[in-house]
């Protein structure tokens, strides 16, 4: 194990600006750099993002996105509280954190990292006092190394979250990304600000939502009307949206969400056929068994089966 950790995993080269703002609501706050990136974390309020992708990040979300191309931020709601940093690293790693949105930070992390830079801005005030006071200069070359670090764990601890959503279904690991359905009020009030605000931008969010909302309903009956009624939007336009902006229809995308549940219960092999039936919304084990198999091509059995190592 020794040595092992003799390359980096992520080289953060070069923090450029930490600081907390609160967004006056309509206004336009614009960011570029070449060769960064800004990390955005909205402590209170709700944030609207415009970039080649554009995002709606809620309070206690984070996101990173790069500012090669112009990024526009715009709250959506008054007294938008925001944290964000603006760094330069060298990683190949680093687009897979990009462009997603995570929650269940560690807000006390970020906390750390905000009082860090505080105590390097301060020092910087008193650089004069640096170049005769040995202590203040080693404080202020061991502060920034300390920001350097924190901020450098705080990369590596998203790289881990969406490192395991990605892992086989045989390590046992629970998703970090946004995989819970959110307050429906709160859902709707999104749509409605964003319908107002780019259709573009509309189209996106409601797909992701929906598809948040399948999955914490696969146990349900859901059919086009009532998800229609839940996102308040007829099912014809439902429709065309969600195969424009998927390649799947509405059922069928459903369908295979259960279906891929059903694989991962099945290779755990902790729920027997009949749990997971119950589990998945079938009414019997033998309609899950049938739905199974014209999925798969294989019973549930079978399936887990070929699992086993063969000798």
């Amino acid at each position: 194990m020794a040595g092992i950790f003799n390359f980096p995993y992520l080289q953060l080269n070069e923090i450029l600006k930490v600081s907390e703002q609160t967004y006056t609501i309509n206004m336009n706050y614009n960011f570029q750099q070449n060769a960064a990136n800004i990390l955005l974390y909205v402590k209170s309020g709700q944030l609207l993002l415009y970039a080649q992708t554009s995002y709606i990040i809620n309070s206690a979300e984070l996101l990173i996105v790069p500012t090669t191309e112009q990024v526009t931020l715009v709250a959506a709601v008054p007294d938008t509280v925001v944290v964000y940093i603006i760094f330069k690293a060298t990683s190949p790693h680093l687009p897979a954190i990009q462009a997603h949105i995570f929650k269940s930070i560690n807000a006390t992390l970020l906390t750390k990292i905000m009082q860090q830079n505080d105590q390097i801005t301060f020092l910087r005030r008193r650089k004069p006092e640096m170049s005769y006071d040995v202590e203040i200069g080693e404080f202020f070359t061991a502060s920034c190394a300390l920001l350097y670090t924190e901020v450098t764990q705080l990369l590596l601890l998203l790289s881990e979250m969406e490192i395991k959503t990605r892992l086989p279904n045989t390590v046992t690991a629970t998703s970090t990304l946004a995989t819970t359905l959110p307050d429906p009020k709160i859902n709707k009030n999104q749509l409605i600000y964003a319908k107002s605000a780019s259709g573009t931008l509309y189209k996106n969010l409601l797909v992701k939502q929906i598809i948040t909302y399948m999955k914490a309903n696969l146990d349900k009956h859901l059919s086009i009307t009532i998800i229609a009624q839940e996102f308040l939007v007829g099912s014809s336009n439902l429709k065309k949206i969600f195969k424009k902006e998927t390649g799947s229809s509405i059922m069928t995308y459903f369908k295979e969400l259960r279906m891929t549940a059903a694989t991962n219960l099945i290779e755990q092999h902790k729920l027997t056929v009949t749990e997971i039936a119950t589990q998945l919304g079938f009414s019997s084990s033998h309609h899950f068994s049938s739905a199974f198999k014209q999925y798969t091509g294989v019973s549930p059995t079978q399936y887990y089966a070929n699992l086993a190592p063969t000798n």
